[in-house]
Formats: structure tokens, C-alpha cells, sequence
């Protein structure tokens, strides 16, 4: 009987820690997707236009005309920012979704003139980093 109640034990314990360990591992990829698609705009606000094109899965197979014009459009969004609400002023992530090597991360973004959006993100995973699709 108490041989039993030992392995039992046993097994109930180490589904716990397989748990725990999966639990951890989550986390982790939860974090890793919300700081890549904050980072994204924080760059973009920066005015770190190269920096932000990096951030994006088209830059992976881009050559360099078109990692040129993806700065291009980069700068003419932060100007566009900058005109309609003077710009942006933080970035919060406020939840995500992820799907196997797929997410879609939630952003809140605060302007210079106080107003905010809510704007969602599509990110994949390329090469074990996640990045803007």
C-alpha cells in the first residue's frame, strides 16, 4: 500500500514540475513577442527608421532597394504620426496571442497630445526571433 501511494506521489509530482516547466516556458515566449513588437515602435518614434525595417519579417529576404523604400514608408509613417497627434509618446503592451511560430501582440500607444490607440500587431517567429509581418 505504500509502495503505491509513493509512485503515486511520484507521478503526480512530476506532472507538477513538467507544468511548472511548460508554465515558464510560456511566459518567457509571451515576453519575448510583447518586447519585439514594443521595440518595433519604439524605434519608429525614435526615428530610427533602419532599426525599425530590422524588426520586420520582409526584411529578412529584402534586398537593398527594397529594405531602402521600407525606410522610406517607415519615415513617411513617424512623419504622419508627428503631424496628426505630435507624435508618439509610449508604447505598452496590453496582451498577446500566440500560435505556434505566429502571435498578434496588442499595443496601447500614447501620444504627445494625449489621445490613444489600441493597435494590434501580427508577428512570426523567423530564425527563433520574432518579428512584424
Amino acid at each position: 500500500m505504500k509502495r503505491a501511494t509513493l509512485s503515486a506521489f511520484a507521478v503526480i509530482l512530476l506532472l507538477f514540475l513538467v507544468l511548472l516547466s511548460c508554465s515558464g516556458r510560456m511566459e518567457r515566449e509571451h515576453r519575448q513577442v510583447r518586447r519585439a513588437a514594443c521595440r518595433s515602435y519604439v524605434y519608429l518614434a525614435e526615428g530610427r527608421h533602419a532599426d525599425y525595417v530590422s524588426c520586420l519579417a520582409a526584411s529578412v529576404s529584402a534586398d537593398t532597394e527594397q529594405l531602402q523604400a521600407l525606410g522610406d514608408m517607415a519615415a513617411e509613417y513617424a512623419a504622419l504620426l508627428q503631424s496628426e497627434n505630435g507624435g508618439l509618446a509610449s508604447v505598452t503592451p496590453v496582451g498577446d496571442t500566440i500560435w505556434g511560430d505566429t502571435a498578434h501582440v496588442f499595443l496601447q500607444l500614447i501620444f504627445a497630445d494625449g489621445a490613444s490607440e489600441q493597435l494590434g500587431v501580427p508577428m512570426v517567429r523567423q530564425d527563433g526571433k520574432w518579428r512584424v509581418l
